[in-house]
């Protein structure tokens, strides 16, 4: 709210270019064009939520999304369906949520943790109590993605839960700042 009041984030004006532009950035233009037919045709993107046994927000509820509600789901469907989103619950342990990031590093062809690395995780959060595994490596997998050339970052899906993403610091300062409407950030 207080980024919104001074400036610090804004809607982006054209929410189908957006939508094409970033995940192009993220993952290729492939995945761009695939987001703009999903953007296009509303029945193409039900489909593409049915095929991986999900469901928009707004279908349970009955009603019609809003354009930045549609954009955002669009948007994290496409990336969680192409390996470049995960979840982290907030329940898992050190291993689940050092895993998904992993494999994250490998989508991304970045060089996946080395068995110190690792070890250090194990050990960061080896006492960790139920839920408390996350907060206690946070830091410490940003620094390591960051060792990568990469930015480790949570998109804004309403839940509880985290859903980690990497992308270039080039992606991350261009997209960061921006949203799809007033409830849905990108980055």
């Amino acid at each position: 709210m207080l980024a919104r009041i001074f400036g610090l984030t804004r809607s982006v004006p054209d929410l189908r270019a957006a939508i094409v532009e970033v995940l192009s950035d993220i993952a290729g233009e492939t995945l761009g064009r695939k987001a703009a037919e999903c953007f296009d045709d509303p029945e193409r993107f039900e489909q593409l939520c049915a095929e991986s046994h999900t469901e928009p927000p707004w279908m349970s509820d009955d009603r019609d999304p809003t354009p930045g509600e549609r954009a955002a789901g669009i948007f994290f469907q496409l990336l969680q369906d192409e390996g470049r989103s995960d979840v982290i619950d907030w329940a898992y342990g050190g291993t689940e949520v050092v895993h998904v990031i992993q494999e994250l590093l490998r989508k991304a062809g970045a060089e996946c943790f080395g068995k110190e690395e690792l070890e250090q995780f194990t050990a960061l959060a080896g006492n960790a109590g139920r839920g408390k595994a996350f907060a206690k490596l946070d830091g410490p997998l940003k620094t390591a993605v960051q060792k990568r050339g990469l930015v480790l970052a949570y998109l804004d899906r309403d839940a509880d839960a985290y859903f980690p993403i990497l992308v270039s610091p080039e992606v991350h300062a261009k997209w960061s700042k921006l949203r799809f409407d007033a409830d849905h950030r990108i980055l």
